[in-house]
């Protein structure tokens, strides 16, 4: 088809009456399409900065605001993020292995995972990064940091940072590596008062299940009779991992989540699988404002089947099912909505989140305070250290499996 010029666009046919639907919805791409490459080339050639203008550029640019008009969840991914994207869902990165808190001014490591990149090149919990690869931080976005950290397996990142008040910076190359992230962290399984455990599920990714036994199995060994799961700031993960973590909690074939969406493909139904089961360990599972995606279907799944109280706060309220789909000729990719999950009792989670059964709400004040606190020493109620606070979600949840305990003892007796 003949595109018109830039200049003296050719006005589009109307659709003659008694014309095909299926036609006439063409006719309208093709006028559409023509107005669009029309802007393109005046763009193109009139706008001021000319080397923001190539036609790629423009091209990019509006797959960027077509994606983001549809909703804040649906985006257009550029070949490094679209990468990065599904690697993290596997579990798996290149990087080099840290994590970190930032202030707008310096990362502040506070994890470092073992034989990582970052620990063989002598990184520590507490080192203050204070430039990337000659840049300094107050100079990058954080959204950039995180990519200049990753990159390919091989590849060599400088950092240069100071450590323990120091005021003279020391700088060391890290060679990035591919990272296995752990879902649980090491210090995330253990026991928090007489026979109750605490398990902390950072993301739901394909190790999880895995690691979810290993931590229960430690605990059992310690007499476990009640626990906690925490789910706070967890931003979510694969669905299927979400579907046979809930599967372990309920019986088979009871209803985990639903998927609600425009195609007939996209409306399905999640039962629960065969497989190891916990059905009578009493249970409290502990949300916050950034409990979201696969954290949310798994609270709301136990809250309607009354298999464990929620404590905590109102979940985040992003419960919808987005598509990847990788673009041809290294454009990345485009992620974009298809459906909405709804929890066994058909309540839609999107934008409306999950109550908690107990609600037991952090200060705003001290909240981000409380975010890196939980990262450093998650399952602590009172950590020993100046200016900690008091982790009092999760001390409402030992008191309502303490609770729990003693019922059912007096029960029994």
């Amino acid at each position: 088809m003949a595109l018109p010029a830039a200049d003296s666009p050719e006005p589009a046919k109307r659709t003659e009456p008694g014309k095909p639907a299926a036609q006439a919805a063409n006719d309208e791409i093709y006028k559409d399409m023509a107005m669009f490459v029309m802007v393109m080339r005046i763009l193109n050639r009139d706008y001021v900065d000319a080397d923001k203008v190539s036609f790629h550029q423009l091209v990019l640019g509006a797959l960027t605001g077509m994606l983001a008009s549809l909703d804040k969840h649906s985006s257009y991914l550029p070949r490094h993020d679209y990468n990065g994207l599904v690697e993290n869902t596997d579990g798996r990165y290149v990087g080099i292995g840290v994590g970190y808190s930032w202030n707008g001014r310096s990362l502040r490591i506070e994890k470092v995972a073992p034989d990582s990149p970052a620990y063989r090149a002598g990184l520590q919990p507490g080192d203050e990064v204070i430039a990337v690869n000659g840049r300094k931080l107050p100079d990058i976005k954080q959204q950039e940091l995180a990519n200049l950290l990753r990159g390919e397996v091989g590849s060599r990142v400088k950092l240069l940072y100071l450590r323990n008040g120091n005021s003279t910076p020391v700088e060391v190359e890290a060679v990035r590596d591919e990272v296995v992230s752990a879902p649980v962290p090491d210090e995330g399984c253990r026991m928090v008062a007489d026979g109750i455990g605490y398990i902390r599920i950072k993301v739901f990714s394909d190790p999880l299940d895995k690691f979810l036994s290993q931590s229960l199995d430690k605990l059992r060994a310690q007499k476990l009779n009640g626990l906690i799961l925490d789910l706070r700031d967890n931003p979510g993960g694969k669905l299927d991992v979400a579907v046979q973590v809930c599967s372990r909690f309920i019986p088979t074939g009871r209803k985990v989540v639903r998927t609600v969406g425009r195609r007939t493909s996209d409306n399905v139904t999640y039962l629960a699988a065969d497989g190891d089961k916990e059905l009578n360990l009493p249970l409290v599972v502990l949300v916050n404002h950034n409990s979201a995606s696969a954290a949310e279907i798994m609270a709301g799944c136990l809250k309607d089947h009354r298999r464990a109280l929620l404590v905590g706060e109102n979940t985040y309220g992003k419960a919808s099912v987005q598509r990847m789909q990788a673009l041809p000729n290294d454009y990345g990719g485009i992620r974009f909505t298809v459906a909405y999950y709804h929890t066994p009792n058909d309540i839609r989670i999107h934008e409306r989140g999950i109550d908690p059964d107990v609600r037991v709400e952090i200060p705003a004040a001290v909240r981000p305070a409380f975010q890196v606190q939980l990262m450093r020493m998650p399952g602590v109620i009172r950590p020993l250290t100046s200016n900690a606070l008091i982790d009092v979600q999760l001390q409402r949840a030992v008191e309502l499996l303490k609770s729990s305990q003693l019922f059912l003892e007096n029960k029994h007796q």
